[in-house]
């Protein structure tokens, strides 16, 4: 039987949550693929949250602690509407083995994953939606084979690269309780943890000559649907121009929500 605990108290590790979805008034609603789909904005934890610091706990496909799909696509939306490629479930509060990754109308719902094989090495910058404003340069692997489930609880094996594979890494740290801030030197952290105003203000700048740039393209477009006498149609899309996630086995087409296999 499940029950209600407070996870990031530290007290309830090895106990089975039980997810509670926000009341019915306060869901987002959307219309995907001809249905409603239902999902929430979840608050994401900053990085002195002792919850990030705590391993997760692996998911019950036997004795679901709650709606997955619900989860994964509350989490897919939450991720893109911070802008981020990657979220995991303790980012959010939830302690459970589950995080989400993608970009450019893809996305991955990676449920208990599992590293099979780490290869190659490489540094670069990274950053973290529960840490705005701080880029660290990490060393990853390159190349991973790696065994999830999806949303729809179907077993995955995958074959990440590059940018994805450092996603993936990203996020699986997340659920063993590791922050990417724990792996540079402490002097380096500090040092790149006193550029975080002049990077937030960068950011800032750059999202608001984006958003312009979006609004002139958005009038342009519809300009020419009108001259076109065609409706315009709402598409759903994640933040990114180009996907750092392969669009086959266990991805998420985030035009219908299904899960590709």
């Amino acid at each position: 039987m499940n029950e209600i605990v407070t996870f990031a108290s530290g007290k309830n590790v090895g106990k089975s949550i039980l997810f509670v979805p926000a009341p019915k008034e306060k869901r987002k609603t959307k219309v995907v693929a001809g249905g409603t789909l239902e999902f929430e904005y979840f608050e994401i934890r900053d990085e002195y949250d002792p919850i990030l610091l705590m391993p997760a706990l692996s998911w019950d496909f036997s004795n679901p602690p709650g709606d997955l799909r619900y989860i994964c696509i509350s989490m897919v939306e939450t991720m893109a509407k911070n802008e981020g490629v990657g979220l995991a479930a303790n980012q959010i509060g939830l302690p459970y083995a589950i995080f989400v990754m993608g970009g450019g109308g893809y996305a991955n719902a990676i449920v208990n994953p599992k590293i099979l094989v780490a290869d190659g090495e490489e540094v670069a910058k990274e950053g973290c939606l529960s840490a705005p404003g701080l880029f660290l340069n990490i060393k990853r692997a390159t190349h991973i084979e790696v065994e999830y489930h999806d949303m729809n609880g179907g077993l995955n094996q995958r074959v990440f690269e590059g940018l994805t594979a450092r996603i993936f890494l990203h996020e699986y740290d997340h659920l063993q309780g590791k922050l990417f801030t724990s792996l540079v030197p402490k002097i380096t952290l500090q040092r790149e943890k006193d550029k975080r105003k002049s990077n937030l203000k960068k950011i800032k700048r750059a999202k608001a000559a984006h958003q312009r740039q979006q609004h002139l393209a958005s009038l342009v477009q519809e300009a020419k649907k009108i001259q076109s006498n065609i409706q315009p149609t709402t598409l759903l899309n994640i933040s990114g121009t180009n996907s750092p996630v392969e669009s086959n086995s266990g991805t998420i087409d985030l035009n219908t929500f299904k899960v590709n296999t």
